[in-house]
């Protein structure tokens, strides 16, 4: 990914749809001409610091990149993108959901998906995320898992789509602000 490894030396904020904005405008950078229709729904008031971005930026790439390679759909898949905050748990919960074609819930893909989580449960994934290409779910629960709270689950739903849901532990920090929890992402 591009950013400067200065930017984790910042003390800049940016709240969570600013994160998930920048997020998304680097990955379809990457990944062009693909232009999904992005939706996005925020219920959450955290700001991380800008080295937290780079966390979000690569789990929002990789879902990006499944959805591009494995959807279906074609150039304008429907993508919806959720963040939610939990107070008590001290977690953000990081959702992206999008469409895929029939012919992408074949067999063969259950399959797939279904071996990866087997090899994320058992621990035999770590040499594969060393490799490029087919291991963009297990670096993102490999990331997601050094957190305390980290999970990660994906799975086909009833409707003809996919998700990707990531917990990430947030880390409170002492810092005034109006009402706004200002932290980091653990992850």
């Amino acid at each position: 990914m591009g950013f400067n490894p200065e930017i984790q030396q910042t003390n800049i904020q940016y709240t969570i749809e600013k994160v998930l904005d920048i997020a998304v405008e680097s990955a379809l950078a990457s990944y062009r001409p693909f232009s999904p229709l992005i939706t996005k729904e925020v219920t959450c008031d955290y700001q991380v610091r800008a080295g937290d971005l780079i966390v979000v930026a690569e789990i929002i790439l990789t879902a990006l990149g499944n959805v591009k390679a494995y959807g279906g759909i074609g150039k304008q898949p429907y993508v919806k993108i959720s963040a939610n905050c939990s107070e008590d748990e001290e977690v953000l919960l990081l959702r992206v959901e999008n469409d895929v074609a029939t012919s992408a819930l074949s067999t063969e893909a259950r399959t797939r998906v279904n071996s990866i989580r087997e090899q994320i449960k058992d621990g035999s994934y770590v040499d594969k995320i060393r490799k490029e290409g087919g291991s963009g779910l297990m670096k993102i629960s490999g990331t997601a898992s050094q957190s305390k709270n980290g999970r990660m689950t994906f799975d086909f739903t009833d409707e003809n789509r996919f998700f990707i849901e990531v917990k990430l532990s947030f880390i409170r920090e002492n810092v005034e602000t109006e009402n706004i929890a200002v932290g980091r992402l653990v992850g």
